[in-house]
């Protein structure tokens, strides 16, 4: 019998003091350590006797899970559904802290998490592309408003490469299609600046495809994908895998229930 339980997930960044929350009858100390282990420091993402619980505590998802990931190792965490699977992807991006133990992470700028159904936000498309992050010649802007000598923006981006950066990415994500259809719309204007209700505008498929043109633009240390292909076929999958695999120094890990999906990652863990 489960005895209902309310504790917290410690997520460390990497480099930073590793806290551990102590047994499940004990939740009110934790014990403080100088450092991360020399046997995890490496891991671009460690899992240390990780348990995770609903968020009233009433029922436990998954206990002691221990799992270290390689830079560049890729992990698909498998299971039948309610085993906690895209619970513990939501922990590791800090959206879930119901439970105990520690996780061991890059910072939360260097981690990208794309969930099932991606959220686009109101704004142009190069904005879609750079979310969560904001655009260079927005926060250039930005930071020197108050310096009329910096307003050269030829000075500060090369706007023409950036640009030229972002139209690679849809059209390695297939989404070039996208980018005729703005700019027949905008009569001549700069697509990647259309503004729409991409949500209304875009299938799931290419709102998915959209999600990992986001990882090939921000370049992430750590990708998270939630059910991220479902709403796509085999052969798009295996594309979108593939740039992946192209973007150096990146680890991502898997939820999915596709068999083609072993073929991408080299490790799994399965949550019973």
């Amino acid at each position: 019998h489960f005895e209902p339980f309310i504790g917290k997930v410690i997520s460390v960044e990497r480099g930073a003091i590793s806290h551990h929350l102590p047994a499940q009858n004990d939740a009110t100390s934790t014990a403080e350590h100088d450092g991360p282990s020399t046997a995890t420091a490496a891991a671009t993402l460690s899992l240390n006797n990780l348990t995770l619980t609903t968020p009233d505590g009433t029922r436990q998802l998954f206990s002691n899970v221990t799992k270290r990931v390689e830079r560049s190792q890729h992990l698909l965490i498998l299971g039948p559904s309610g085993t906690g699977k895209s619970s513990l992807l939501r922990a590791v991006a800090g959206l879930w802290d119901r439970g105990a133990g520690t996780i061991e992470r890059p910072p939360l700028d260097r981690l990208l998490f794309i969930p099932q159904r991606p959220y686009c936000t109101l704004g142009s498309l190069r904005e879609q592309l750079y979310y969560p992050s904001i655009p260079p010649t927005t926060a250039t802007v930005t930071a020197t408003a108050d310096k009329a000598h910096s307003t050269d923006m030829h000075t500060l981006l090369d706007a023409r490469a950036e640009d030229a950066r972002l139209v690679k990415a849809l059209e390695t994500v297939r989404l070039e299609g996208l980018l005729s259809r703005l700019a027949e719309e905008e009569e001549g204007g700069e697509p990647l600046d259309a503004v729409r209700d991409w949500g209304g505008m875009l299938s799931l498929g290419e709102q998915q495809r959209l999600c990992f043109a986001r990882i090939l633009v921000n370049r992430p240390e750590l990708a998270i994908l939630d059910e991220a292909t479902s709403a796509l076929d085999l052969e798009n999958e295996k594309r979108m895998y593939e740039a992946l695999a192209e973007i150096e120094g990146l680890t991502y890990i898997s939820v999915g229930h596709r068999p083609s999906l072993h073929d991408y990652h080299r490790d799994t863990l399965v949550l019973q």
